[in-house]
Order: C-alpha cells, then sequence, then structure tokens
C-alpha cells in the first residue's frame, strides 16, 4: 500500500463521524456513527474530496466507514474512484432548541451517543428568520423547557404537534 492510500485510510477513518438516516424529529437527519465526545471536531461541513482506493484497501477502514462508502459508492469493488462526503452534512441537520452541535466550530457541545441525532438550533444563526419566518414555521416556537419536559420524545416531536393540530382544527377544506 502506498503512503497516499493509508494518508486517505487515515483521514476518512478521522473525518468520518457521522452519517444521513432516518430522524425522530424530521424525515432524514445527521445521526453520529460512533461515541461522540463534547469539544470533538464532527467535520460535517467537510467539503467532497476525490479519493482513490483499491477495494482490498477498503479493508482498513473502519466498519461503520467501509459500509457508508460501499452503501454510496458500490462500484469502488471495481477499482472506481468515490467522493466523499459525498454531501454536506451540515445541510440535513434538524432543529432542536436542545441542540448538541455548534456550526461555528463545528463541533458537539456534548456528548452524543452512537445512534443519536445531531442537531443544531436554527434560531441561533444570524438573520434565520428570513430562511424560516416564526409565523410560517410554528415547530421554531417549541420551547427549551417543553422540549426537555416531553414524556414522549426528548426531541420535542411531540410538543411540536399541539400548535400543528390547533391549526387544523380551525382550518375549513375549500369545496
Amino acid at each position: 500500500m502506498s503512503r497516499n492510500q493509508q494518508n486517505q485510510i487515515d483521514e476518512l477513518n478521522a473525518i468520518t463521524k457521522a452519517t444521513a438516516g432516518v430522524s425522530k424529529v424530521h424525515g432524514v437527519g445527521v445521526l453520529a456513527i460512533r461515541d461522540l465526545k463534547k469539544g470533538e471536531k464532527l467535520h460535517l461541513n467537510k467539503l467532497p474530496q476525490i479519493y482513490n482506493l483499491p477495494y482490498a484497501s477498503l479493508s482498513k477502514l473502519f466498519p461503520e466507514v467501509r459500509k457508508i462508502i460501499l452503501d454510496r459508492w458500490p462500484n469502488t469493488v471495481n477499482g472506481s474512484l468515490f467522493v466523499f462526503p459525498d454531501i454536506r452534512l451540515t445541510s440535513l441537520l434538524n432543529h432542536s432548541e436542545a441542540d448538541n452541535y455548534d456550526p461555528a466550530t463545528d463541533t458537539a457541545k456534548n456528548d452524543i451517543r452512537r445512534g443519536e441525532e445531531i442537531l443544531i438550533n436554527y434560531k441561533e444563526m444570524p438573520n434565520f428568520e428570513k430562511v424560516w419566518p416564526p409565523k410560517e414555521n410554528v415547530w421554531l416556537h417549541v420551547s427549551k423547557t417543553a422540549e426537555q419536559q416531553s414524556e414522549k420524545n426528548t426531541l420535542g416531536v411531540r410538543n411540536v404537534m399541539s400548535p400543528i393540530r390547533n391549526l387544523l382544527k380551525s382550518w375549513t377544506p375549500v369545496r
């Protein structure tokens, strides 16, 4: 194995800490593929890079990293190049006022367990209301206290539904 190939393997093992997956909050989210420590750099905003590794070298990747690459780039078994990351994971982060990710430093705000969703507080972004007007996005009104008190879901999903249910009750279909 060449030094360049070893560098690529080391880099992939170091930067791959999360993946896109099914969210408990909404649709697709970002899930930790290993336990992460508070203050650890997560590389969620990393730009894509082209990698050139022979299939046999993929065995030197952590199993969870190898799985992500083979799931998305199956032709690597035939010597194909691949791009990684193939999506900027920051674009898939879901909102929570009980967030665990700091976009300014690209680090974990607290320990995050393997399989746990990585969340961002949209309201901490300057000018967030231009993208998500609060009057149009009732889910932004869920308070941290309400999220923490939720018996059903620590991510606050149950509490988000209450204002939506109230809107639906007052809605009359057009005929």
